[in-house]
């Protein structure tokens, strides 16, 4: 934080120190498309400053700001410290208070208008979870779904955390897709005021032939609107650092654009410049293109008790 002689703050930076066995390096914020600076630009050279001494005092490789589409200034200001900006990130966000329900669907894709349809002709239901025992069913969702993508997975307890630290606040909605009463999609929310951002997804086979995605994407959109919130962020890209969308997230991106969202490039910021991991998810290493394909191929049980260990000590 950065505080004046009457120790009000002016300006913060959340920042994490992370080590495993390949690298270490500060991240604002680990596992986040963003996450940067807030507050008073003029005083962001004295927070750079600190970040600078501690990639030092920690023998860091590199440091890593996700800053989040902002003002010109913060660009500026830490292109001026001498960090260099990698536009890799695009974020799709609607502001559903700008306009009413109908227009939202109207705003819909063909496409996606009809996948909806479908979930609903064949009597896929959405509901809000309300109970820490169903987290069970959103986990296996997701270990099917992050194990298709080539990704470890965090054991039950981080989301079981996740719903004790958060539903308690309001700050997280779950909804969940069944058909014939079994879970075939999920997708997870955090809510702040009246901001909501989507985080986690996740579906079965049965679940994206239905169109549960969707429908499910679609009721939090209604949601949305009857409780007044101005903001819906659907998350982000990766881009290549040249404007072009990455081979692996055509479909992610299209999907979201298929909302009719407001598509926003924005920069991560590097020191020093050309570091390690900077076009990471444009240009994997050969390291983690192998780490993927295990991850693809590995038993269920043993993808699940050794998911924490690889996020710990490779990402």
């Amino acid at each position: 934080m950065a505080l004046d002689s009457s120790d009000r703050i002016h300006a913060v930076l959340p920042l994490f120190f992370v080590k495993n066995l390949t690298d270490k390096k500060l991240v604002s914020i680990p596992y986040s498309s963003h996450g940067g600076f807030i507050g008073d630009a003029d005083y962001i050279p004295i927070l750079i400053k600190k970040i600078f001494e501690l990639k030092k005092k920690l023998n860091c490789s590199h440091i890593e700001i996700r800053q989040p589409p902002s003002s010109i200034v913060y660009k500026n200001k830490l292109e001026e410290a001498g960090m260099t900006s990698f536009e890799n990130r695009v974020n799709h966000f609607i502001n559903p208070m700008d306009t009413s329900l109908d227009e939202l669907w109207n705003n819909l894709s063909s496409k996606n208008r009809g996948a909806i349809r479908k979930a609903r002709k064949k009597n896929v239901t959405v509901e809000k979870i309300t109970k820490e025992k169903e987290i069970k069913y959103i986990y296996k969702l997701e270990t099917i779904n992050r194990r298709y993508r080539g990704l470890p997975t965090p054991r039950i307890n981080y989301y079981k955390n996740m719903w004790k630290e958060l539903n308690p606040k309001n700050y997280i909605e779950i909804l969940v897709a069944k058909h014939n009463d079994k879970y075939i999609a999920y997708a997870i929310f955090f809510k702040f005021k009246n901001k909501v951002v989507h985080v986690h997804v996740g579906s079965d086979d049965l679940g994206k032939k239905l169109g549960a995605n969707n429908l499910i994407l679609w009721t939090a959109l209604e949601n949305c609107c009857k409780d007044g919130c101005d903001f819906f962020d659907f998350g982000a890209s990766a881009l290549d650092g040249r404007g072009n969308v990455t081979e692996e997230f055509k479909g992610v991106y299209f999907y979201k654009c298929s909302f009719n969202t407001t598509n926003l490039p924005y920069s991560w910021y590097y020191y020093p410049k050309n570091c390690k991991g900077m076009d990471s998810v444009s240009k994997p290493s050969s390291f983690s293109k192998f780490g993927s394909d295990v991850f693809r191929f590995m038993p269920m049980p043993l993808y699940k008790k050794t998911g924490t260990f690889f996020i710990k000590k490779f990402m």
